[in-house]
């Protein structure tokens, strides 16, 4: 038989748990990251339809500011009438 001394054991058994709990929080990281690429993947989808509100918010703000300036338009045709028409 082999002699074999405690302090040998401990190292040995030490050394295992180590190995084992640094496997643990790699398979943890591993899981981690994975729910961290699923919400970059979320935030992605929510960027791109932003986006499409945006275009959207720009498109109804251009007929408005269209709206306004035809609105201007008829203002000025209106005062310039008024005052060559007095009622």
């Amino acid at each position: 038989m082999i002699p074999v001394s405690i302090t040998d054991v401990t190292i040995i058994a030490l050394e295992i748990l180590v190995a084992f709990l640094i496997i643990t929080h790699i398979r943890e990281l591993s899981d981690h990251t994975g729910a961290l690429l699923d919400h970059i993947y979320l935030i992605e989808e929510k960027m791109k339809e932003l986006d499409d509100y945006t275009k959207s918010l720009d498109e109804h703000m251009e007929r408005l500011d269209g709206y306004v300036e035809d609105l201007d338009a008829h203002m000025k045709k209106l005062e310039k009438n008024s005052k060559e028409n007095p009622p």
